[in-house]
């Protein structure tokens, strides 16, 4: 009742919040219920699957007899929702989608007002704290200032600035075009995902985008993949060890389960989170020691001490998903640096614009008002001595490649207008020749290059 009566405006706003992003993001689906495109049939079969499953693991719905090889516990949840609320698979999915909406701008709303809370030294910052379900569930990127601005089709931007950036259909010439662009195409807000265009080492379209969803995006499009199922807890997982930063201490034995069954819960819902998770876990629970009030007492012989709540956590989380772990089979087989097709800088920056200006912003103003404090000089070498040595490991990582690998050199050769066939000696001398080529055709284009 204390902590009510202390908070009450918080707890209203969140709850308003999340009940108007439910109530609203329902009537979105409503009238857009269809569930016949994009990878939705999938996820609907999935969904089904384990709903008409008599026991774990579920059914897999495309080869009888076998169970679902996936991360499949976000459609577990949902269809575990749809047998509470006596709902079909087909009306689970879009309410689902619904509720995702909502959890994730009322999760960064609480989250974003504890951040602020600590930072500021008060209770709660009601208003204030509003502004990260804008930034993380509503906000998208410059590409929508930019199909905007390519639609008015304006005389005084050259068409070589849309050539420049690289983006599918914007660098096209165009005639008069319609706003929305019902002549052009018909999803126009389909390209904010696909803002990023991968080319040979040569300069060439490979005809393939890889993609770069956000929230908003994924939202309105209503694809129930499992990084759209996961951003509730990721949520939950940065306000667990935003937690562990606050209080500057380590995890206790009564949370480690809690912890486990969150972080843990991340690789059944969707696997790439955990490492990345995992690791802020970790930021959060060496960082009090290292820079907080404690760091003169702080020994790298008791690295262990701050470390083993984690690997406790992680054990404990392997134990509780065991289960899931057994029958699960990867068709990956492995991972390695992107070094034949960088993200290029400018086609970066209208990915993460928005979020690089506030970034860029707050480390210039906070470098002015802190660069005579040592740990604040130490920690922006420290992030350069970093960012360094992971280019120069990509860097050597892929000259090795080049060096060991047969189809790593056949793929370089082919890339670059070379012969592949030859003697070892003449293939060793045509790939240096290649890197060559590379190496000039970058240093051409050093913004375009990065």
């Amino acid at each position: 009742a204390d902590w009510l009566n202390a908070h009450l405006s918080y707890v209203i706003v969140y709850e308003v919040l999340f009940l108007g992003a439910f109530a609203f993001w329902a009537i979105v689906r409503a009238y857009n219920p269809e569930l016949n495109s994009t990878e939705k049939p999938m996820e609907l079969a999935f969904l089904n699957g384990i709903l008409r499953s008599p026991r774990m693991p579920p059914y897999d719905p495309w080869l009888s007899g076998y169970s679902i090889s996936y991360y499949y516990l976000g459609y577990f949840i949902v269809a575990m929702l749809a047998k509470l609320a006596g709902n079909v698979g087909n009306i689970a999915f879009n309410l689902a989608i619904a509720l995702l909406f909502a959890l994730t701008l009322a999760g960064s709303y609480g989250l974003a007002s504890n951040l602020l809370a600590a930072r500021h030294k008060v209770i709660s910052n009601t208003v204030s704290g509003l502004l990260a379900p804008i930034l993380v569930g509503v906000m998208g990127n410059w590409e929508g200032f930019l199909e905007l601005l390519r639609a008015l089709n304006l005389s005084f931007v050259p068409i070589a600035f849309w050539q420049w950036l690289d983006i599918e259909d914007l660098s096209d010439p165009l005639a008069k075009i319609l706003w929305p662009p019902d002549t052009w195409r018909f999803w126009w807000w389909w390209r904010a995902s696909r803002v990023i265009q991968d080319r040979d080492l040569t300069g060439t379209s490979i005809g393939l985008q890889p993609i770069d969803e956000f929230p908003s995006f994924s939202f309105l499009l209503g694809d129930m993949h499992p990084h759209v199922l996961a951003l509730p807890f990721i949520l939950l997982a940065l306000a667990l060890a935003f937690n562990l930063l606050n209080q500057g201490r380590e995890i206790d034995r009564r949370q480690i389960a809690f912890y486990a069954l969150c972080f843990g819960g991340l690789a059944f819902i969707n696997t790439w989170d955990f490492p990345i998770y995992t690791f802020v876990l970790l930021v959060c629970l060496l960082l009090p020691a290292l820079v907080g009030p404690l760091r003169e007492e702080f020994k790298w012989t008791a690295l262990w001490s701050k470390v083993s709540p984690l690997v406790a956590v992680v054990g404990t989380g392997i134990i509780l998903y065991f289960p899931w772990y057994i029958s699960f089979r990867s068709q990956l087989g492995g991972i390695l640096p992107n070094v034949l097709f960088p993200t290029r800088l400018n086609q970066f920056v209208v990915m993460m614009g928005p979020f690089l200006v506030i970034l860029i912003w707050y480390l210039i103003r906070s470098s002015l008002s802190h660069w005579r404090l040592a740990h604040w000089r130490v920690g922006l070498s420290v992030g350069a001595g970093v960012l360094i040595v992971l280019i120069l490991i990509t860097i050597t990582l892929g000259l090795l490649a080049l060096r060991l690998d047969p189809a790593a050199q056949v793929f370089l050769l082919s890339n670059t207008g070379f012969p592949v066939d030859g003697t070892a000696e003449e293939l060793a001398m045509r790939t240096n020749q290649a890197l060559g080529t590379v190496l000039i055709y970058r240093l051409q284009r050093p913004l375009t290059a990065i």
